[in-house]
């Protein structure tokens, strides 16, 4: 990685997190694996401020950890990509705005603060802005949020985290522990969905005023008894920045569709990439085209306004065909003719 870029993650770092936060991060970027007394003493903090730096960095998923090969201690390093990310953090809530409106723009905005978290926590804390902001039931606020939050996953734009018994550095596990491993799903929603239920001001109130907790309650709560888990306590979720990239792209091929055709080639080609999407088990940008798309299928993804006859989609998919720009790639012609949809 160049100057630049460790400057860039630096500043970034700094302005999040604070000067220590900063130090830790980056070290890890110029050292790369590094374990606590290495970077206690690069940085000149003491290990339990070392450890609370660390915290923080695993929390927001940028700090990768892993065991060193003779098993005495762990490793700790930094991606310089991962750091450069949260300069994109207003298109990614902008985006989510544009996806699934306010509600989805909070939530997206709520996870990206925090790094990662519990379903339940996300939903409590949105619908109580709501329910501040618009005035409106505690029910329905929190209703609604979920069923935002569950299209947010279902459209992959949020993802479960690993949990840290079966995540790496590489991000990869250990196949040593591959038999005990359960298979794990990213976008997976909790069986204890249904139980998720908003708290709200209550809690609020009580942590403002722990006056008007019963004096047997504050003791508990003081000593951390009598705390119950989140009913999807360990389940947590993450912004999947892939899946917001793949909409920024696709947005640009739509745009340059619309500049060098005309505005009913770019509502097929969003159709075909909305169609791509479906098709597909592997949304990552590495996959340079996408699963064959065949012509006898695309009419259930074409927009109603305009109707295309079965002559104009041959038309617009041959444009898009021998556009320099290769928008679309024939591959097949079986099935009234297969197309793959190019990336930029």
């Amino acid at each position: 990685m160049s100057k630049q870029q460790v400057r860039l993650a630096s500043l970034l770092l700094e302005e999040a997190f604070g000067d220590q936060v900063e130090a830790v991060g980056t070290y890890l970027l110029k050292n790369g694996g590094s374990n606590l007394g290495e970077i206690s003493k690069g940085t000149g903090l003491q290990i339990n401020k070392v450890k609370k730096c660390l915290v923080v960095l695993i929390q927001h998923q940028l700090a990768l950890f892993e065991p060193h090969s003779s098993g005495k201690y762990v490793l700790y390093s930094v991606s310089v990509e991962s750091v450069q990310l949260r300069g994109r953090f207003p298109r990614y809530i902008l985006a989510s705005r544009e996806l699934y409106g306010q509600i989805g723009e909070l939530i997206c905005e709520y996870i990206l603060h925090q790094g990662r978290t519990l379903m339940s926590q996300c939903i409590n804390r949105v619908a109580e802005r709501l329910e501040v902001t618009l005035g409106a039931a505690p029910a329905e606020v929190s209703k609604v949020v979920k069923t935002k939050f569950v299209g947010m996953v279902e459209g992959q734009y949020l993802t479960r985290v690993k949990p840290p018994s079966t995540e790496s550095a590489l991000g990869q596990v250990n196949s040593g522990d591959s038999a005990r491993t359960p298979i794990f799903g990213k976008f997976e929603l909790p069986s204890s969905l249904t139980a998720i239920k908003y708290t709200g001001n209550k809690r609020k109130r009580d942590e403002e005023d722990p006056g008007n907790q019963p004096s047997s309650k504050r003791a508990k709560k003081n000593t951390g008894e009598g705390e119950e888990k989140p009913v999807d306590d360990g389940v947590f979720w993450s912004v999947n920045f892939d899946n917001f990239h793949q909409h920024f792209q696709d947005k640009a091929i739509v745009s340059a569709v619309r500049e060098r055709v005309d505005e009913t080639a770019a509502c097929v080609m969003r159709s075909l990439l909305r169609m791509a999407i479906n098709l597909s088990q592997d949304k990552s940008l590495q996959t340079k085209s996408s699963p064959t798309l065949y012509k006898g299928r695309m009419a259930e993804y074409l927009p109603d306004k305009p109707k295309l006859s079965e002559m104009d989609l041959e038309h617009y998919l041959k444009a898009l065909t021998d556009d320099q720009a290769h928008f679309l790639s024939k591959e097949d012609d079986s099935g009234g003719g297969g197309y793959a949809v190019g990336k930029l």
